[in-house]
């Protein structure tokens, strides 16, 4: 039985009145009361919010790789796209160019042979 007298008492009148059964009457506990009880909880608590913190900094790790990732490709991608668009405004300029120096003729020949009409005037020949 425990030592304590009031928490005896207490669990008495438990027993009695909840139909309440302690855990730790006569059992490894017994002895040591719930103290040793807590102790032993609050080692197994700590030792698990020790591999939370590390589930929780692993996964932060994580995170912060893969953001990097993300980040990188997407500098990538868009140095892509910035160089195609410096090549599409360099086509622009130099089309630009060529087209106002060109010259259009006014009288362009009304009608010229074909590729094969001049052919079948040469094999006809």
């Amino acid at each position: 039985m425990l030592r304590n007298p009031a928490l005896s008492a207490t669990l008495a009148y438990s027993k009695l009145s909840f139909g309440y059964h302690c855990p730790l009457e006569g059992s490894k506990y017994g002895d040591r009361g719930i103290a040793s009880e807590a102790r032993d909880i609050r080692s197994d608590l700590e030792e698990r919010a020790h591999i939370i913190q590390e589930q929780m900094r692993a996964a932060y790790a994580h995170f912060e790789r893969m953001a990097q990732q993300l980040q990188s490709e997407r500098d990538a991608r868009v140095s892509g796209l910035k160089e195609t668009l410096a090549m599409i405004d360099k086509l622009i300029q130099f089309e630009t160019g060529t087209v106002a120096k060109v010259v259009t003729l006014e009288n362009a020949p009304a009608s010229q042979p074909s590729l094969a009409d001049r052919m079948k005037a040469v094999n006809a020949g």
